[in-house]
């Protein structure tokens, strides 16, 4: 990221203001993608379209802060997406992977409501910087994996033998995880 860029993500995230506009011109544009526009910014006014174009800021701003907290996004075949809230209103923020990344918004509607939400992440703790419920715990036991891996190394086990116990235990986990 730029240190324009970098400037654009504290903005976004140090007030109302974008996601305010975002819950206003969602009223109109329920869903839509930061290349939506691009061809033809003169269907909107200048600031909705700089706005727009700002999604993939917004989207990064999020990522941050679900990585700090251990919030993972929802994945699916061609890309993945956040749930956050602001006003009581809820959006899908995401990406679509394909020769390029596209940036997408969709405000979930009340019919759209039913489905199952894991995860949504209030907008007011990324501008707070709010940690989750659970981050202290999760960082706390990674310490703890940390530290004995780090004594097992010490004591003279093999790097290469600890990777592949760990990820031969992820794997197993990950599975059984699947088929429960």
């Amino acid at each position: 990221m730029t240190h324009e860029e970098e400037q654009n993500i504290k903005k976004i995230t140090s007030n109302q203001e974008y996601i305010t506009w975002l819950n206003t011109f969602t009223i109109t544009n329920p869903g839509f993608m930061s290349e939506d526009w691009l061809f033809s910014s003169d269907r909107i006014n200048k600031e909705d379209y700089e706005n727009v174009t700002k999604i993939y800021l917004l989207f990064e701003a999020i990522r941050r802060y679900a990585t700090e907290n251990y919030i993972f996004p929802y994945k699916y075949s061609f890309g993945e997406f956040y749930r956050i809230k602001s006003n009581d209103i809820n959006y899908e923020i995401g990406t679509l992977e394909g020769p390029e990344t596209l940036y997408y918004v969709n405000r979930i509607t009340e019919e759209r409501k039913g489905f199952e939400i894991k995860t949504i992440i209030d907008f007011e703790d990324i501008i707070n910087n709010k940690k989750q419920p659970n981050t202290d715990e999760i960082n706390k036991k990674l310490n703890d994996i940390k530290e004995r891996i780090t004594y097992l190394y010490q004591s003279g086990m093999p790097i290469e033998k600890i990777e592949r116990y760990l990820k031969n235990f992820v794997y197993d986990t990950e599975k059984k995880l699947i088929l429960k």
